[in-house]
């Protein structure tokens, strides 16, 4: 694990509001804040992974239907929880060696990740919620 802008690994930050004084306050704030992690990808292992996840394929659509159930619970609800997000993630590094015993190959850094939201009123008196996503 390397880290050029961070001094650890992750740093995870949440905190839970219980007076809001205006309709844009956030309930509650999530901050995390993570390392570059390095990977190795190992085609056999990669396989071997994938082969087991496989067997989960039920249980994915299972949690499919249940999210989509929630997702229009949470629509017919009439308040609605403002959470602030703040997230940085440090670029991931991937090694891709030529063969599974070799200590040679191609080195990829994916990019450092940011995310944060803000919040606005609209003309309509209802909450945006405005997204910027930096790659």
């Amino acid at each position: 694990v390397e880290s050029d802008k961070f001094n650890e690994l992750i740093s995870f930050r949440m905190i839970q509001y219980k007076d809001k004084t205006d309709k844009l306050d956030p309930d509650m704030e999530v901050s995390l804040k993570m390392g570059s992690l390095h990977f190795i990808f190992l085609n056999f292992f990669i396989q071997n992974l994938l082969h087991v996840l496989d067997t989960f394929s039920n249980t994915k659509e299972k949690m499919v239907e249940a999210s989509i159930e929630t997702a229009k619970l949470a629509q017919e609800s009439s308040t609605s929880t403002l959470i602030l997000l703040s997230v940085e993630v440090e670029s991931p590094v991937v090694k891709i060696p030529r063969a599974s015993n070799s200590t040679e190959g191609y080195k990829v850094k994916l990019g450092n990740i940011c995310l944060k939201n803000a919040f606005r009123l609209t003309d309509q008196e209802t909450i945006q919620d405005k997204m910027d996503i930096q790659i």
